[in-house]
């Protein structure tokens, strides 16, 4: 079941506004070699049994799927498509527009890909590698801009959202992917290299959340998706540069959700197990080949849908998901004797067990 929910209120003012839809007319017969079956009239008081606004319902059949998501987008005044089985239970919920930083190759890529195949209009971003991915978007029918900004310079990243916005009204969904590595055990490394990794995986990130975090607010919905790493949670030999950023971007998404979550800003931390060109050469050519970066993306997915979590840290890798939590044991007390050192030091292990 698809279900469809205009873009405007008719006189060009974008949804997320505090009203709903206004009645219009039923699209023209799509003819895609696909049957029909209309389950609601186009309607602004038509919600979903969790109540999702919608103006138009169908039953689709007898047509690729993502063929027809892809139809209803460039038919243009498309806010959202949810896909639904019979029961009702929503399976994914696309917006119009997404940016993708760092997608020219390596896990972006396979990001703007899968996003675009399902309808999605993407800014890809990336200082190299963009214009080939939208090539490839725009080869297989979809809708997609280059970007080359620096995620590091604020004022480019500013460009860059604002080209989404010239392009398509409004900005839905950022995924924060940027990303390289300046590996050497923390004695050897240069301060420089430690500086460089966190502009550009905590800073860059910084940059393109800030550049987006008023439009969003002021359109009350928004998906953000931050790329931490086990690097970050647990530590890595030779990346203290790389795990300190990865593990600032969870405390950044632990904050930003709460300030987030009255405008129903949702943000998430996705956390791949991939092989990309960072990774070459650091792990058996065996394990490599089962780390395929398309593996994450059903994680990205879920993480920037309208019914994605928010708050949440989503691994990702060779088709295996979990989530990672930061907790605290039961603890035990003490008080505050003069004495509480000595009973901590003996007592410990009932602390951190």
């Amino acid at each position: 079941v698809v279900e469809v929910l205009d873009g405007d209120d008719g006189a060009g003012g974008l949804l997320g506004h505090g009203h709903e839809p206004t009645p219009r007319p039923r699209r023209s017969a799509r003819p895609w070699g696909a049957r029909f079956s209309s389950v609601g009239a186009m309607s602004p008081r038509f919600r979903s049994s969790d109540g999702t606004p919608f103006t138009e319902r169908f039953e689709v059949a007898g047509a690729n799927l993502v063929d027809v998501v892809k139809r209803i987008f460039a038919e243009g005044n498309t806010r959202r498509i949810t896909i639904r089985d019979r029961s009702g239970k929503e399976l994914l919920a696309i917006p119009m527009s997404w940016g993708v930083t760092g997608a020219g190759g390596g896990l972006g890529r396979q990001h703007a890909l899968a996003l675009a195949a399902r309808g999605a209009k993407v800014v890809v971003n990336d200082l190299g590698g963009a214009q080939s991915v939208v090539d490839e978007i725009k080869a297989a029918g979809g809708e997609a801009l280059a970007n080359a900004a620096s995620v590091t310079d604020f004022v480019a990243v500013q460009a860059m959202v604002q080209q989404a916005v010239d392009a398509w009204g409004r900005v839905d969904i950022l995924i924060n992917n940027a990303g390289i590595l300046r590996d050497k055990s923390f004695a050897k490394m240069e301060l420089a290299d430690f500086q460089l990794v966190v502009d550009v995986h905590l800073m860059g990130s910084v940059n393109c959340t800030k550049a987006v975090w008023a439009l969003m607010n002021e359109q009350k919905y928004g998906r953000i998706v931050m790329t931490t790493s086990s690097s970050g949670l647990y530590g890595n030999f030779g990346q203290s540069n790389y795990g300190a950023a990865k593990l600032a971007l969870v405390g950044l998404m632990q904050t930003l959700s709460l300030e987030g979550a009255k405008n129903h800003i949702h943000v998430n931390c996705l956390a791949p197990t991939a092989a990309t060109a960072m990774t070459a050469g650091l792990m058996p050519e065996a394990v490599l080949a089962a780390l395929k970066p398309e593996a994450g993306v059903p994680a990205m997915l879920v993480l920037a849908a309208e019914g994605a979590p928010t708050r949440t840290i989503l691994w990702a890798g060779a088709g295996t998901f979990e989530a990672a939590h930061i907790t605290l044991t039961p603890g035990i007390h003490l008080g505050i004797g003069g004495d509480v050192p000595e009973q901590l030091a003996e007592r410990l292990a009932e602390v951190t067990n």
